[in-house]
């Protein structure tokens, strides 16, 4: 029979333990920054205070905090990293519960921050820039460079970062749950009109639970996706997809709205999966480029070889070098430039410098009226 063997209790101090807790209460504690808050401005609606807090260029918003009357959003100076120590200056917006007016407090604090000059901002300049090179199918790390080149403040994190939620907005999420597969095979099902377009000829998706314990059989009989609910999808025949024929890829035309190109501007479109560009060229441009001795030139052309209207210069827009996307509005000549070697095209897309033997190509195409050509 085991023995045992009786030992005093043992009773543990109420104050140590008090004090040890205040102890990590303390520790815990962060160290915030009193404000000494001035009324500045009053305006009538928000949308006047929104406008003018973007004025400022220098506010970010930081959080929001309810009071009894009313509620307060909180800015912070953007001059400085969101994670990070924060500058001393601030305001907040608030927006009282009886009136629709809103208060503009601004901190009696000075800005403290020294390195404002190392923050990037993404201005509509430059999200235009990187629009226009997405669309041009440049790689980002080439975008990243392009940006460099046209001394845009910028870090590649910030451009993959952009890049992705373009991604998003153009083509929608990365990812497809089996749901809306289906929904996309089931509007895909019904054969369109048009040749050019893809449709489903059958699909069939077969749901199995988890009492199915062939496991071997499940792997092959199709796919096999574990869902939020621990169940298991099985694909099977998943999508027979039809696409267009190559022949009729190659006759394939695109019509393109001439009003949709301002003048002076360079508009990117899409022919047989290549970069057509369209320039309405102005007075100055159409002189400009009439005016070239093609003597001098690597690839000979006058521009009325490449022009059927002179305000309209319409070329796939594909380097001759090797097969890259050059930059609208760039380069020594101001017509078009590759950043990739250096070939520098003028406003009727001739070669004028750099590794291009060739001048860009004309494609073929003719103008339905005024205000609409057609390319093929």
């Amino acid at each position: 029979m085991p023995s045992f063997v009786q030992t005093q209790q043992y009773e543990s101090s109420s104050e140590s333990d008090d004090t040890m807790d205040q102890q990590n209460v303390q520790e815990k504690t962060k160290i915030k920054l009193n404000f000494d808050w001035i009324r500045d401005k009053c305006f009538s609606n928000d949308t006047d205070a929104q406008i003018a807090i973007k004025r400022e260029e220098q506010w970010s918003r930081y959080f929001t905090s309810k009071v009894q009357d009313g509620v307060k959003v909180h800015y912070r100076c953007n001059k400085v990293k969101f994670r990070g120590t924060q500058c001393n200056a601030a305001i907040y917006l608030f927006y009282p519960h009886n009136s629709d007016e809103v208060i503009l407090f601004r901190a009696n604090n000075e800005h403290n921050h020294t390195d404002s000059s190392k923050r990037y901002f993404f201005s509509e300049e430059m999200k235009q820039n990187i629009q226009e090179l997405f669309d041009m199918r440049l790689k980002p790390k080439k975008i990243y460079e392009v940006l460099e080149e046209k001394n845009f403040m910028i870090t590649r994190n910030q451009v993959n970062n952009y890049l992705t939620q373009l991604r998003k907005q153009k083509f929608g999420p990365s990812s497809l749950s089996l749901g809306e597969l289906e929904s996309w095979c089931q509007e895909k099902h019904t054969v369109p009109q048009s040749d050019d377009e893809p449709f489903v000829v059958s699909f069939h998706i077969h749901y199995e639970d988890d009492s199915d314990d062939d496991d071997e059989d499940v792997v092959d009989d199709g796919m096999a996706i574990t869902s939020a609910y621990m169940a298991k999808y099985i694909v099977r025949d998943i999508v027979t997809y039809v696409g267009p024929a190559k022949d009729v890829m190659s006759l394939a035309k695109v019509e393109i709205s001439l009003t949709a190109v301002p003048e002076g501007k360079n508009v990117v479109f899409e022919w047989r999966n290549k970069p057509i560009f369209v320039r309405h060229r102005t007075p100055q441009e159409i002189a400009r480029e009439q005016g070239v001795n093609v003597v001098q030139l690597r690839h000979p052309q006058n521009d009325s070889e490449r022009v059927q209207k002179p305000e309209w210069l319409i070329v796939i827009g594909i380097c001759t070098h090797l097969g890259c996307i050059p930059i609208a509005n760039a380069g020594d000549y101001g017509g078009y430039y590759c950043p990739c070697h250096g070939s520098h095209y003028d406003g009727s897309g001739r070669i004028r410098k750099g590794p291009a033997p060739l001048n860009l190509e004309v494609p073929q195409y003719v103008f339905k009226d005024e205000n609409t050509v057609i390319i093929g």
